[in-house]
């Protein structure tokens, strides 16, 4: 057999559920299928883990930074007032007093690219590892939904029916309680037989209470994870057939669980990231190198560089 994908996993989960669970025609009743449907939208649980897996894609792109290049600007510009003296010279025995009035101006570029760095490459590494990670946490949260919720679905369906058949048992007691009474007045019956009656109708009463609050119970699980009020649940077809099961082996159904089962992925990352982690303490006792580039332009930045344009690379 085969290796099944986790696409067809989920599938055949689906096909099995939908066969499960089939409309019979009630109005306005949820079927299996639209019962996930709202769970997809709804259940907490399900959008907790979305919103995980959302945030966890942004780990592969901040492991990824450490490896890009980084460019930084600068720009700068003042308006530069002062006096100038000029001390005694032969040429000229007095001070000059001189006022200053300029702007000066400086711009830089700076370009850095990573050429060696074993702490960024095991960041990087680490980054998609946590990403994988919580793409597979996400997988297992799907398929977990899938199981409650069909746990929650036919838990309702069966205490719904279990309420509709103590009520039935009820009724039937409680027409058999109105012959007995006849016929004890008439003479026909015994008093006995009025008691023993009204014992199990008493009986089946109580277990209709039991079964009543069940069905509230499970419906409300139900409505928790779907998100939603639901009134009325599809029964079984009439004609529902238990669908065959997947045939294999233990050993390909081994096989097919370590490849595709999320949670065995999850912890396989698990230790990744942390052996990242280890390989990124190790790091700091690697040599790095970096290729530099940088480029500068003042005008005037200073007072003895005043009128000079000057050009740095």
């Amino acid at each position: 057999m085969s290796a099944t994908s986790p696409f067809r996993l989920r599938v055949v989960s689906a096909a099995i559920c939908a066969a499960m669970l089939m409309p019979s025609g009630a109005a306005n009743a949820i079927g299996l299928m639209q019962a996930y449907q709202a769970a997809l939208k709804n259940d907490p649980v399900y959008r907790s883990a979305q919103a995980e897996r959302d945030s966890g894609q942004q780990f592969r792109v901040i492991g990824r930074a450490g490896l890009l290049p980084q460019v930084q600007y600068s720009f700068s510009k003042s308006n530069n007032l002062g006096e100038s003296i000029s001390p005694p010279s032969i040429f000229n025995p007095r001070s000059t007093l001189t006022d200053l009035d300029y702007t000066s101006t400086s711009r830089g570029l700076t370009v850095r690219q990573t050429l060696f760095n074993l702490d960024a490459y095991a960041r990087f590494k680490q980054g998609a590892a946590q990403t994988k990670y919580s793409e597979a946490q996400f997988d297992a949260r799907a398929k977990e939904l899938m199981v409650r919720l069909l746990g929650a679905y036919i838990e309702a369906c069966f205490m719904e029916d279990q309420l509709a058949l103590f009520r039935a048992q009820r009724d039937s007691y409680s027409e058999q309680m109105k012959v007995n009474t006849r016929l004890f007045e008439k003479g026909e019956g015994t008093k006995t037989e009025v008691l023993e009656t009204q014992a199990k109708l008493d009986m089946s009463e109580s277990l209709v209470l039991e079964a009543s609050d069940n069905y509230l119970n499970a419906k409300n699980s139900l409505n928790a994870i779907v998100g939603e009020e639901i009134t009325i649940l599809d029964s079984l077809r009439h004609d529902f057939n238990v669908a065959s099961v997947i045939q294999g082996d233990f050993e390909s159904w081994q096989q097919t669980a370590e490849k595709n089962n999320p949670e065995i992925l999850a912890a396989q990352l698990a230790i990744e990231i942390a052996n990242q982690e280890i390989r990124k303490s190790q790091a700091g006792h690697a040599p790095r190198v970096d290729l530099n580039a940088n480029y500068n332009r003042g005008v005037s930045e200073t007072v003895t560089t005043k009128n000079q344009d000057n050009n740095i690379r």
